[in-house]
């Protein structure tokens, strides 16, 4: 994959705000965002990865789901999917801190899409406890570790 040559060495630190990347992402995380020098179609990046784009004018961050030229953005507790179809760039920390919720991170990826994907809302209230059971836990044990 090209990705390490696409990036530029800027780094930029943002609030997060919103509940859509709930609960990998909550209200008010710092996240550091690695710019890319152009945007780009995001089927060429990992399935999992938390990026930046820009929608209607917004600035929105969203995870990469669905694998191939299939991909499309979403947020991970959101039920609709993005049209959006480039990314500015990648959030790499939460909180000045690395983040396996973040990178390539294809279970979160599989329960988000799997979460649009379903209408009976049983399933989608099993798939977001599930999806907040499995986030909660690595928070935990990121907590733990540092």
């Amino acid at each position: 994959m090209s990705q390490g040559k696409t990036l530029l060495n800027s780094e930029s630190f943002v609030t997060f705000s919103g509940k859509s990347m709930y609960p990998s992402l909550l209200e008010g995380d710092q996240i550091s965002v690695e710019y890319f020098q152009s945007p780009m179609p995001i089927h060429e990046l990992e399935p999992g990865q938390v990026v930046l784009t820009n929608i209607d004018k917004q600035w929105v961050v969203h995870r990469i789901v669905g694998f191939d030229s299939s991909s499309y953005l979403k947020g991970d507790w959101s039920l609709l999917q993005d049209e959006a179809r480039t990314a500015w760039g990648r959030v790499v920390k939460i909180n000045n801190q690395p983040s396996e919720l973040l990178l390539n991170n294809k279970r979160i990826s599989t329960l988000s899409q799997m979460i649009g994907v379903h209408n009976f809302w049983l399933q989608r209230k099993i798939l977001k406890l599930l999806l907040f059971t499995y986030v909660k836990l690595i928070r935990i044990r990121l907590w733990f570790a540092n």
